[in-house]
C-alpha cells in the first residue's frame, strides 16, 4: 500500500514512519506546500494523508475542496488542532479517514488498510489510462516504430542498462576480449528488449539506453527490467567471457525527447535522458533496478508489489525493485 503523507510537523511524520516497519506500507513524507504538484504525478491508487495544520487557515477550505475533487485517489485528513467542526461532512464528501490528535498517537497499519478499503479504486481500462496520459501532457509515440518520425518530440519509456564491474573486466581481459564481451552483452540486451518492442538507442562501453514506445496505456519496459534483473545469474554462467558472478544496474523513467535514429543522438538535449542516466549512475547501488513513479504508474497489474520506496532523486519519487534471494545484495534471507 502506497501512502503519501503531507505534513510540516516532525511529530506527525515520526508517527507515520513507525508504520514502515510493516512491509505492507510504502510511505513518502512530503511538505504540505508540494501537495498539488505531487498529487498530479502520483500513481492513481496511492492513499494520501494531509495534515491541514500545515496550511494557513484561509487555505484549509480550498485544500479540502481540492481533495474532494481530485479523482479516484483515496485520502485522509489529519487535524491535531481540531479545526474541522463537522467531521461527518468530510466522509460524506469522500474522505476515507479523519485523524485527530488522540487518534494520531494510536495510529496502526490495520487502521490504514481499513481506511483504504472504504473507497476501493476501480481498475483502469486501457481507454481511461490513455485519456489520462494525454491530459497529463504526454506526447504518445505509440508502439509502432514505423510511425515515429525523426526530429519530432515524443514520450518514451527510457530503460538504462549497465553491466557492473567493467573496470575489473578490463583488467582481466585483453582488449580484443573486452570488445567481444561488450558486443555480447549488447546483443543479449538487444534480444531481450526486442521481445517487448524496445530498441537500443544509445550504447557505449557496457552501458546504454533502450527506448520503448509509449501508447498511454502501459510501460512494457518495467517487465523487461524485472526480467533482466532475474536473469543476470544465468547470463553470468552461460557467457564464456566471464568467470565471476555479474550484476546489472537498471533505471527506468518515462519522459520526453526529440527522436533521432541510433548513432544520431549526440546533439539531443533532453532532461529525460539526463534523468535516466543520472538515476542509473548516481542513485542507489550497483545491482539494483530503480525507477521513477512515472514509469511505475503505467506498469502492468500486480507489478507495484515488486517495488519499495527508495527516496527522492532530483524532483522525482524513486522506487526500488525488491530482489529475491540469492540476488539480495545485503545478505538477508528472503526478499530485500
Amino acid at each position: 500500500m502506497d501512502v503519501i503523507l503531507f505534513t510540516d510537523s516532525d511529530r506527525t511524520a515520526d508517527i507515520f514512519k513507525k508504520l514502515q516497519r510493516s512491509r505492507s506500507v510504502r510511505l513518502s513524507c512530503l511538505p504540505c506546500g508540494s501537495l498539488k504538484k505531487t498529487v498530479k504525478a502520483t500513481v492513481h491508487d496511492a492513499f494520501v494523508y494531509v495534515d491541514i495544520c500545515g496550511f494557513e487557515t484561509g487555505k484549509r477550505v480550498s485544500i479540502l475542496r481540492y481533495l474532494k475533487n481530485y479523482g479516484n485517489r483515496r485520502y485522509g485528513v489529519i487535524d491535531p488542532e481540531g479545526w474541522v467542526k463537522d467531521v461527518g461532512a468530510l466522509f460524506i464528501e469522500g474522505a476515507s479517514d479523519y485523524i485527530s490528535l488522540p487518534a494520531c498517537t494510536q495510529l496502526t497499519v490495520e487502521r490504514l488498510h481499513r481506511a483504504a478499503s472504504l473507497h476501493p479504486v476501480p481498475k483502469k481500462n486501457a481507454g481511461r489510462r490513455k485519456m489520462e496520459a494525454m491530459r497529463a501532457g504526454y506526447i504518445l509515440s505509440g508502439s509502432d516504430w514505423q510511425q515515429i518520425r525523426p526530429g519530432r518530440e515524443y514520450t518514451f519509456c527510457f530503460l538504462y542498462v549497465r553491466l557492473d564491474g567493467k573496470d575489473r573486466l578490463k583488467r582481466n581481459l585483453s582488449d580484443d576480449l573486452v570488445g567481444e564481451a561488450d558486443v555480447a552483452f549488447r546483443s543479449y540486451v538487444e534480444n531481450t528488449v526486442a521481445k517487448s518492442g524496445g530498441k537500443i538507442w544509445i550504447w557505449n562501453d557496457f552501458e546504454g539506453v533502450v527506448l520503448f514506445g509509449f501508447d498511454g496505456t502501459e510501460c512494457p519496459a518495467v517487465l523487461v527490467g524485472i526480467t533482466l534483473m532475474l536473469s543476470e545469474t544465468i547470463y553470468s554462467v552461460e557467457n564464456p567471457y566471464f568467470n565471476v558472478p555479474l550484476s546489472f544496474s537498471i533505471a527506468l523513467h518515462l519522459g520526453n525527447t526529440v527522436y533521432r535514429r541510433f548513432g544520431e543522438t549526440g546533439t539531443i538535449v533532453s532532461d529525460s535522458i539526463n534523468t535516466v542516466f543520472n538515476l542509473g549512475r548516481k542513485f542507489g547501488s550497483d545491482g539494483g533496478f530503480y525507477l521513477t513513479r512515472q514509469g511505475l504508474e503505467f506498469s502492468p497489474p500486480g507489478v507495484e508489489e515488486c517495488f519499495v520506496g527508495a527516496g527522492r532523486f532530483e524532483e522525482y519519487e524513486i522506487m526500488r525493485m525488491r530482489l529475491p534471494a540469492p540476488l539480495s545484495r545485503t545478505g538477508e534471507k528472503g526478499v530485500r
